[in-house]
């Protein structure tokens, strides 16, 4: 049974789901700005920080779920300044290829690696 919801609850969910989100980023803001010697950008602080609050239970997935999938669907969009930093630097670019290969090639690896890791025991802590 799908359930019928205005576009205004629909908004108002997106807009805290936001908020909430962003509130977490700006906390880890602060704690990165409070912990200038461990090597974290705030926004990681942030996740994790908003990854506590979900586990932990203090806020439901509900309120931001809307909002991360709104985000995720965007997610393209976000990387175009990307995409034109590149094309404005395509010599040097170029110059370093290997480099930014080899780097991006290891880093993606890696961050598999760590993600398979923690989903493994995840899972394996959910399991009586």
């Amino acid at each position: 049974m799908k359930r019928n919801v205005s576009r205004t609850a629909v908004a108002g969910e997106v807009a805290l789901g936001l908020a909430l989100l962003t509130a977490f980023w700006a906390a880890g803001a602060g704690l990165a700005a409070l912990l200038p010697r461990v090597p974290l950008p705030g926004s990681l602080w942030g996740m994790l920080l908003l990854f506590a609050a979900l586990r932990g239970g203090l806020i439901p997935e509900a309120r931001v779920r809307r909002a991360a999938a709104l985000l995720v669907r965007w997610l393209g969009l976000l990387f175009v300044p990307v995409g034109v930093g590149v094309a404005a630097y395509g010599e040097l670019v170029a110059r370093n290829l290997l480099a930014l290969t080899v780097a991006i090639g290891a880093g993606s690896l890696l961050t598999l690696l760590v993600a398979g890791v923690v989903a493994r025991a995840l899972l394996r802590s959910e399991q009586p």
